[in-house]
């Protein structure tokens, strides 16, 4: 091919790249984010799925803005090995703290080997070995895990206590605070990345690097992880007795993976970061202290805003692809008529 047809061949490629970026698939559930906000495509999957509020829980939270997106955000729901996360991010804090060392012992394991063991195997013995270490009331042991959550003791229902159930919302503060304290907790993260390849949140999404931890117990399959795309994401998925439970993870998994990468596509003067986390309390009180106040207008980001006018932002990225092209085209011919000029002037 001769290089000016290369150059054809790469522009092309480049806009049909720039056309296709927004669309996803999940398993034979297509949505494309120009055309649906993300409360229109979830409420389309949840339908088509036939979840529910007794079978189903997600969260999904933005790590590069905050902007979330749950459904049954404060239900606790069964949970299996997913509380050996903060079990783990706990003995992170004394290894740093140098309260215990990685070569103490935990039942017939060291600590360091429990910690793999329960998080890239998932090995219930070696959990237990840390847990029974740490000499706790099994309330104190669980008020214990719930430090990351940014849930009080007050806000926890005695199923958490008795019955290893946990929210949404629960472990998607759990993960924020991993990811913003990655440097503590790198070695956890990367025994997250080991474990389990193929399946849960893995099982179809194969591009990027997921920390993650699946949880598994009596008909409840769960995963939480952290999704590193180009645009890093924190998400988790609880299914209750759902028919096909690991395709629901893995599917969300490659759907907010590709919304993250349409949110990464926008320009930056189209999204909007929210204010913070939604807290519904926070909200309420606001909404109740000085009503005659007019509301100012929404500063924080909803799905509708990220994706609305939605039709002419695939021509958008077109176009820049096109403005990428035209100038590599640009710079090779500069360098071939340089190159040229040099041969004429030896």
């Amino acid at each position: 091919m001769k290089p000016r047809g290369k150059l054809t061949l790469t522009l092309l490629l480049a806009l049909a790249a720039a056309l296709l970026l927004s669309g996803t698939s999940a398993g034979d559930f297509e949505a494309d984010f120009t055309v649906e906000s993300l409360d229109e495509v979830m409420a389309r999957y949840i339908a088509e799925r036939g979840l529910t509020e007794d079978s189903f829980a997600m969260g999904w939270y933005d790590l590069a803005t905050g902007s979330e997106w749950f459904f049954n955000a404060d239900t606790f729901m069964v949970a299996g090995s997913m509380y050996k996360l903060p079990l783990n991010m706990v003995y992170a804090d004394k290894l740093a703290s140098g309260d215990v060392n990685a070569d103490d012992m935990a039942g017939v394991y060291t600590v360091e080997r429990a910690m793999e063991l329960s998080i890239v195997y998932s090995d219930n013995d070696a959990a237990d070995a840390l847990h029974s270490a740490l000499r706790l009331s099994q309330r104190d042991y669980r008020l214990l895990l719930s430090q990351y959550s940014g849930l009080g003791e007050t806000e926890l229902p005695e199923e958490y206590f008795t019955d290893n159930h946990i929210s949404a919302r629960f472990m998607i503060n759990t993960l924020v605070y991993l990811y913003d304290n990655s440097e503590l907790y790198g070695g956890l993260i990367g025994h997250m990345k080991s474990a389990h390849p193929g399946r849960y949140f893995k099982k179809s999404e194969g591009e990027y690097e997921i920390a993650h931890k699946y949880g598994y117990f009596e008909g409840g399959l769960d995963d939480c992880g952290i999704v590193y795309s180009p645009r890093p994401f924190a998400l988790v998925v609880f299914t209750n007795r759902v028919r096909g439970g690991e395709d629901i993870l893995s599917e969300l998994c490659a759907l907010m993976t590709g919304y993250s990468l349409y949110l990464n596509s926008l320009p930056e003067t189209q999204y909007t970061p929210p204010l913070g986390p939604a807290d519904s309390h926070e909200t309420e009180t606001e909404a109740n202290s000085e009503p005659e106040i007019a509301a100012a207008p929404a500063e924080a980001d909803t799905a509708e805003h990220v994706v609305g006018g939605a039709g002419h932002w695939r021509i958008y990225g077109a176009f820049c692809a096109l403005l990428l092209g035209t100038a590599a085209l640009r710079r090779t011919l500069a360098r071939r008529h340089t190159e040229r000029r040099r041969r004429n002037e030896r």
